[in-house]
C-alpha cells in the first residue's frame, strides 16, 4: 500500500528516475522509522521497476542496498529479479558482482565493494 505523499509525487511527475529513487529512498526511510517496514519495501521495488538509463545506474545502489536492509528485518529475501539491476551497477563500477547466497547479501557485499569508487562515465549512446 503507498502512502498518499508517494500518490500525489507520483501524479505531480519526476524529473528522471534519478529523482523518483531519491524521492521513495528518502520516504522508505520515513516510512521504516513508522514501523511501516513492508510497504517501505514495497515502495523501492516500486520505484526500481522503473527503466533507467546506464548513467543513473550508481544511484540505483542506495536503493537495493535499503531494500536489503529492509527485506532482512522483514525475514524475507531479496527477490532475484534485482540481481541484473545490481549486476549493472557493479559493472558501471568495473566490480565483478559478488556471488552470495542471497541477493540481498550479494547487494550489501557490492555496496562495501565500491564505497568510495567512482563509477565509470556511460559512453556515447548509453
Amino acid at each position: 500500500m503507498r502512502t498518499q505523499v508517494w500518490n500525489a509525487r507520483v501524479q505531480l511527475g519526476f524529473a528522471d528516475v534519478g529523482e523518483r529513487w531519491e524521492y521513495a529512498h528518502e520516504l522508505a526511510l520515513v516510512l521504516n522509522a513508522r514501523g511501516r517496514v513492508r510497504e517501505a519495501a514495497a515502495l523501492l521495488e516500486d520505484a526500481l521497476g522503473y527503466p533507467a538509463p546506464l548513467h543513473y545506474l550508481p544511484s540505483a545502489l542506495g536503493v537495493l542496498v535499503e531494500l536489503a536492509r529492509l527485506s532482512e528485518k522483514l525475514g524475507q529475501p531479496v527477490d532475484s529479479k534485482w540481481l541484473s539491476l545490481a549486476g549493472a551497477v557493479a559493472e558501471r563500477y568495473g566490480v565483478e558482482m559478488p556471488v552470495n547466497d542471497s541477493v540481498g547479501k550479494a547487494i550489501l557485499t557490492l555496496a562495501k565493494t565500491v564505497r568510495g569508487m567512482v563509477p565509470k562515465r556511460p559512453t556515447d549512446g548509453e
